[in-house]
């Protein structure tokens, strides 16, 4: 449903108005590359416009989920649950060319976060027995905590792959990195996490994140010209 969403906000950007088609018609002939991929960021789905110049106008909806709960196994048959909650749909728009032969090209641009869900709870509806530690369910509690990175993220990355004369279509990879700014955490606890120096402990982890604020951005796209 998310990519779906992201599909009908990239159209409603790259496809003009029936009145200002009108008023470009040649908007219609400008080539275009569509690509489809998938990496670090998720799975991609974006349109390339060919300029006259040497550059090309990317637009890009990403979309990436994940929300398997983890289950730590302790003595007797207790464990603690860990439930991540994490989306990601982001759109980039950057300008990109080749800049050796036609194989090896760059990008910049921005990314922005149109919906950013990155959560964790830990909890443990068995209470714990681990090393002569014994917790009870009730008294164990529950950990939440959300991260939240800027909603507007520059990138850069170099592509590697072109097309050839005689097929409309090529594979690429890329490698690159995206600034995501400064980490905000977001906490609540109750039950025996009370008891803890935890709130003292996540501001040095959120202090401590602040130095790994570059993202890497790694994939495989398919692409085809049109």
């Amino acid at each position: 449903m998310k990519i779906l969403q992201g599909i009908v906000i990239l159209c409603i950007i790259n496809v003009p108005s029936q009145s200002f088609a009108q008023e470009i018609p040649a908007w219609k002939n400008i080539p275009k590359i569509y690509q489809i991929g998938v990496g670090t960021e998720g799975l991609t789905f974006g349109i390339n416009f060919i300029t006259k110049s040497p550059w090309e106008i990317i637009s890009r909806v990403q979309y990436i989920g994940y929300h398997k709960t983890l289950k730590v196994n302790l003595d007797n048959d207790t464990y603690v649950e860990i439930q991540p909650k994490i989306k990601r749909m982001t759109l980039q728009l950057g300008t990109a060319r080749i800049i050796y032969k036609t194989w090896l090209g760059a990008e910049a641009g921005l990314s922005f976060l149109v919906n950013q869900q990155n959560k964790f709870s830990l909890l443990s509806p068995t209470g714990i027995d681990f090393e002569g530690l014994q917790i009870k369910a009730e008294d164990f509690g529950t950990v939440n905590v959300a991260l939240k990175w800027s909603p507007v993220q520059p990138y850069a990355k170099l592509w590697i792959g072109g097309f050839s004369s005689k097929h409309p279509w090529s594979i690429k990879t890329y490698v690159g990195c995206t600034y995501m700014g400064r980490p905000r955490f977001e906490t609540s606890y109750d039950g025996f996490w009370e008891t803890t120096n935890l709130s003292s402990d996540i501001k040095t982890i959120e202090k401590n994140m602040r130095n790994y604020s570059f993202y890497p951005m790694l994939g495989v796209v398919y692409a085809l010209k049109k």
